[in-house]
């Protein structure tokens, strides 16, 4: 720019540099979806303020100083948030936008101390000369500041995706080993409760100096069933029955598979010298153990726990 340009620049900022940086705000937010109500205006004037005075700076002075103190600021804020570029370069653009309407519109900024004509008036200098010069300055320094704006805020964007994803991963490893952990509180919550219900649904009763009853509910299963024989020899051996009765009148099933787990755990009994006595056999569960061919090798049976108690103690 030669000093008549430079001149007409100071004059414009000195009268509407308040109305320049408002202007400004309010174009960049509406022309950048980024910004709107998404973040405060005061935000967004404060960095047109700062833009336009880098603008005064390199212009005038030809200082570029204010510039990269600018890109350095706004690219931190912007990439911190994850901007679009184009948001970035609509801020450095909405100056020269509303720069160029004050040059057109106020001619008394682009007045100039007019030259005597020929014929002894005053010529006007305001041909719009000025005004182009400013605005082909401002051009200028635009294009430059464009590119390096982007080069410096895909660099610090990436940096900010690539943060994201280690925080992302940090948060995932977090939540991961948090689920674990509830995982496995569960299912040490359910073994205790697996064990309690074993321990209510298969309890050995110690109801008389030397006789023990274990009342059977429901389905016998493997588990089941090995869990019981160490509980009820455990019994045996600590109480040091002579009797182990064995009620099977809540049992759901019975097949040759359980009818087996059943003599196993009388049998057991017998060999720690507790007699094991079966009560509880219904007609229908009898004629199912002889349809199954079940043997039980002298053990007696008794068809209500009552009727096995009595034998029990009549037999001590």
């Amino acid at each position: 720019m030669d000093d008549d340009a430079r001149q007409l620049l100071r004059e414009i900022l000195r009268r509407h540099r308040a109305e320049i940086i408002e202007e400004a705000t309010d174009w960049v937010r509406g022309q950048a979806s980024d910004l709107g109500a998404k973040r405060p205006r005061e935000e967004t004037r404060r960095l047109s303020e700062i833009t336009l005075a880098a603008y005064e700076a390199a212009l005038l002075s030809g200082d570029m100083a204010p510039f990269k103190s600018y890109l350095d600021h706004v690219t931190t804020l912007r990439a911190a948030r994850e901007f679009r570029v184009s948001t970035l370069l609509r801020g450095l653009l909405s100056i020269r936008w509303v720069l160029a309407r004050f040059l057109r519109s106020d001619p008394a900024d682009q007045g100039n101390k007019g030259d005597e004509d020929s014929k002894g008036g005053k010529h006007d200098k305001r041909d719009g000369w000025g005004a182009f010069d400013v605005l082909a300055a401002v051009d200028a320094i635009y294009y430059d500041i464009a590119f390096e704006l982007a080069d410096i805020y895909t660099f610090k964007l990436n940096e900010t995706i690539q943060q994201r994803r280690v925080e992302l991963e940090a948060d995932l490893e977090r939540v991961t080993e948090a689920k674990a952990r509830e995982l496995d509180e569960k299912m040490t919550l359910i073994e205790a409760q697996r064990r309690m219900l074993a321990a209510l649904s298969s309890p050995v009763i110690r109801i008389w100096d030397g006789i023990l009853v274990v009342p059977l509910v429901g389905d016998v299963t493997a588990e089941r069933a090995a869990d019981l024989l160490e509980k009820a020899l455990g019994a045996i051996g600590q109480n040091e029955a002579d009797a182990l009765i064995l009620d099977i009148t809540g049992l759901t099933r019975m097949d040759a598979e359980v009818a087996l787990r059943l003599l196993q755990l009388l049998q057991a009994a017998r060999l720690l010298g507790a007699e094991g006595v079966l009560v509880g056999v219904s007609s229908a569960m009898a004629r199912a153990m002889v349809g199954l061919g079940v043997d039980l090798g002298g053990i007696r049976t008794f068809g209500t726990l009552q009727e096995g108690l009595r034998a029990a103690l009549h037999g001590r």
